[in-house]
């Protein structure tokens, strides 16, 4: 009995530890995004960005030696797709840097566990949460109320665009995952990224600007180890725990990260989007009963 006590703590401990670094490291790099891209085109950016997590994703790779018998055809098709889902996002994410407060995204970002839970019922039959409605009214209650900011329309637009677009490429990935290791899919997203944003600089005949803004940069190094660092956290933590007890966490984590935002980037809410927060929060609450 007391084994069990002690096993079950041990846990518990993991999974508030595990969930708490990995936020925080995304955390530190929405912030490094926000603080480096603010004047710059995200085209660039992004490939500056992914020169970067490839490098580091195939330094783990490396590492890790992977079995070639991890090399599934069909499953790497459905980890590439679901990289442009998220390539897509992280577009529209770094978009929304330079239209809304990065203290509003994060609660915008609470929007992610609805979107889940909706596609978890559509697209592979999972349970659904009773007070998925309730949910769904509040969080649309709390973007309406701020989409009554003019100034912050545009944002709104592309965070939520954003989340789900990450919600859904994070659901799809779930099913090739159990086919093909961490190392392997980080690597085919970054490498899917990369790809994607050069194949679109040279669409918009820019590449060749693209690349002479491409340079060694210490603070861009720090956020391509820490993404990939992430990367590989978040998808351990999901492996081993349900989306409801990090969401729990999450509860405490991301108020938290709110008030730290809002001091570092000297940022206040107006009333309506103290309001329209609030309410997405409380969405977000019912997302997890």
């Amino acid at each position: 009995m007391m084994f069990n006590v002690l096993s079950l703590n041990l846990q518990v401990n993991s999974l508030i530890s595990l969930t708490v670094l990995c936020n925080l490291i995304f955390f530190t790099v929405d912030l490094l995004n926000k603080k480096f891209s603010f004047n710059v085109l995200s085209i660039p950016y992004v490939i500056n960005r992914t020169i970067y997590t490839t490098i580091f994703a195939l330094i783990a790779f490396l590492i890790t030696k992977p079995s070639m018998l991890l090399y599934d055809v069909t499953s790497m098709l459905e980890v590439t797709a679901c990289a442009l889902l998220c390539g897509s996002a992280l577009y529209l994410f770094i978009e929304s840097l330079k239209y809304l407060k990065y203290s509003n995204i994060l609660f915008i970002q609470l929007l992610g566990q609805l979107f889940h839970q909706f596609i978890g019922y559509y697209l592979f039959k999972e349970e659904i949460n009773n007070f998925l409605v309730i949910s769904a009214i509040f969080s649309s209650l709390g973007i309406l109320v701020q989409s009554r900011i003019s100034d912050s329309k545009k944002g709104l637009l592309l965070s939520i665009s954003s989340t789900l677009l990450w919600a859904l490429g994070y659901s799809l990935m779930s099913v090739p995952l159990k086919q093909v290791s961490t190392s392997i899919s980080v690597l085919v997203v970054e490498l899917t990224l990369l790809l994607l944003y050069m194949f679109l600089a040279l669409f918009q005949k820019k590449l060749l600007q693209t690349i002479k803004l491409i340079h060694f940069d210490k603070r861009m190094l720090l956020v391509g180890f820490l993404t990939v660092i992430g990367a590989y956290l978040i998808n351990y933590v999901y492996s081993v725990y349900t989306i409801s007890s990090i969401g729990v966490i999450n509860l405490i984590v991301v108020p938290l990260f709110v008030f730290i935002s809002l001091r570092i980037n000297k940022e206040k809410f107006t009333r309506l989007e103290l309001v329209g927060n609030i309410l997405v929060f409380i969405g977000y609450i019912f997302t997890l009963l």
